[in-house]
């Protein structure tokens, strides 16, 4: 018993001076070892070129489309995607001192209160298409009066500003105040399951697009087998399985672009040109309607059978959908199959490049005529921070984290992306509103059987007598 305690005495003593030594040395090294401090790194600021001033909690009132994602709740913000709209809204708001309110966005109100010398907002935004009467009604302001609007960067896109400013003044501007760019990309989805019925896969799809090779031959020909009497009425139907077809008037409007064409353009003596029945034009429709009324794989989707939408697709009765974007951030996310996205297909393989359209449904923001030229810095300046901080922030988590990564299939898949988006473009048919119809008829005239050249001469007269009026404005 002696020898235990003597043993453990020992251990105690020995113990001891093993910590002794520990702190005697530690305190040495504390008095010869400099401290290591981490250097001060600068924190991004992305309203750096903007003035550092405030405006006192003053309101910034946004009339239109994209207001209720600039007033979205804490609460509310629970997807990611909402959440880095709270997050951009939260730092312009307490960087510059303003609150932002939603009011009525009507373009009829907008107008009606505008031009009754009532400023109730600070901008309007609408979708392209329905913007019209706040142009024609002549309720707008010149947006390159704002000092603050870096026009020529990235997040206001120079090029397709460009061909909507006339005399060097924009009543209406496309930029990344929302989301809506990236969501109205057209695009062509396909089932990845149904193709490996007919020996083929995603990646021998996205191998011939990266050949340049996708092409509306090389779709005629593969969908020549895709087709199955599905509702067995012993016709070919609506209620019927096909490899292609244009199942819904949005989806027949960019074959121009796609083909490398367009329906108008600004030409040298800033005038609206319009190029409907051109030879190329005329070329792709024709191509078009072969594959859509000869080709066993496809079917003619029109007014008179009506226009059944995604429905078939998601049904699994279309193996190749031509689309837009939007729609993988909307009803694709419920599918219970694969699908891939390609780029609309070249008209032939002489073709430079791909093309996409930016759809109608993009915003534009626009400015009351009401607008008093002392606020010209306030809107400027929160204009120009709303799409910088969304081109940044809020852009990068809808078409990375989202549309590349969550939604999209693969690696390959999320390339397309980046292709599509990387030929996207605009046709300014459409910034003057829908009458007498410009943008659409091509369509049209797909689903009429009417040659192009006999469409423009009518279309196109009547967008002549609007531009008489239109180029007024801009004086």
């Amino acid at each position: 018993m002696r020898s235990l305690v003597k043993i453990i005495s020992v251990l105690l003593m020995f113990s001891m001076l093993i910590s002794i030594v520990s702190c005697a040395k530690s305190g040495k090294d504390a008095e010869t070892t400099p401290q290591q401090t981490e250097e001060p790194v600068d924190k991004y600021d992305p309203f750096e070129h903007l003035p550092d001033t405030t405006f006192n909690d003053r309101s910034f009132r946004i009339a239109g489309s994209y207001g209720r994602n600039y007033t979205i709740k804490e609460t509310a913000a629970k997807e990611i995607l909402s959440a880095a709209e709270y997050k951009r809204n939260l730092a312009i708001s307490e960087r510059f001192k303003v609150k932002f309110q939603n009011v009525d966005g009507n373009v009829d109100v907008f107008v009606k209160n505008t031009l009754a010398d009532q400023h109730y907002t600070e901008v309007g935004c609408a979708m392209v298409w329905v913007y019209g009467p706040a142009f024609m009604g002549g309720a707008l302001r010149d947006i390159r009066s704002l000092e603050y609007i870096s026009f020529d960067s990235d997040w206001w896109y120079p090029e397709i500003n460009e061909s909507q400013t006339f005399n060097n003044k924009t009543l209406a501007i496309i930029g990344d105040m929302d989301e809506s760019l990236i969501k109205y990309m057209s695009v062509v989805f396909f089932n990845m399951d149904l193709i490996k019925d007919y020996g083929l896969t995603s990646d021998m799809i996205y191998d011939v697009v990266n050949d340049g090779g996708w092409s509306l031959d090389y779709i005629s020909e593969i969908i020549k087998p895709m087709y199955k009497d599905y509702d067995q009425d012993g016709l070919r139907s609506v209620g019927d399985f096909y490899g292609f077809a244009c199942t819904f008037n949005m989806s027949l409007d960019p074959w121009p672009v796609a083909g490398g064409s367009r329906v108008s353009y600004k030409n040298s003596d800033d005038e609206l040109e319009v190029v409907l029945g051109s030879d190329r034009n005329q070329a792709i429709l024709d191509k078009l309607k072969d594959i859509f009324t000869t080709n066993s794989g496809s079917f003619f989707y029109n007014d008179d059978v009506g226009m059944p939408g995604g429905s078939i697709f998601y049904e699994q009765r279309l193996v190749f959908y031509p689309a837009f974007m939007a729609e993988a951030f909307g009803s694709m996310r419920e599918v219970k199959f694969s699908y891939g996205m390609a780029p609309y297909p070249k008209y032939d393989n002489e073709q430079d490049s791909y093309y996409t359209l930016i759809q109608d449904g993009v915003t534009e923001t626009y400015l009351p005529k009401t607008m008093p030229e002392a606020d010209e810095d306030f809107v400027g300046i929160i204009l120009e921070a709303c799409a910088k901080y969304t081109r940044e922030f809020v852009i990068p988590v809808y078409y990375d984290d989202a549309l590349k990564n969550r939604y999209s299939e693969d690696p390959a898949t999320a390339e397309m992306v980046d292709l599509i988006n990387s030929v996207s473009r605009f046709d300014m048919s459409i910034i003057f509103g829908t009458d007498p119809g410009l943008y659409y008829a091509f369509g049209q005239a797909l689903k009429e059987g009417t040659p192009l050249v006999r469409k423009q001469a009518v279309v196109g007269k009547q967008m002549e007598r609007k531009m008489k009026k239109i180029y007024p404005l801009y004086d």
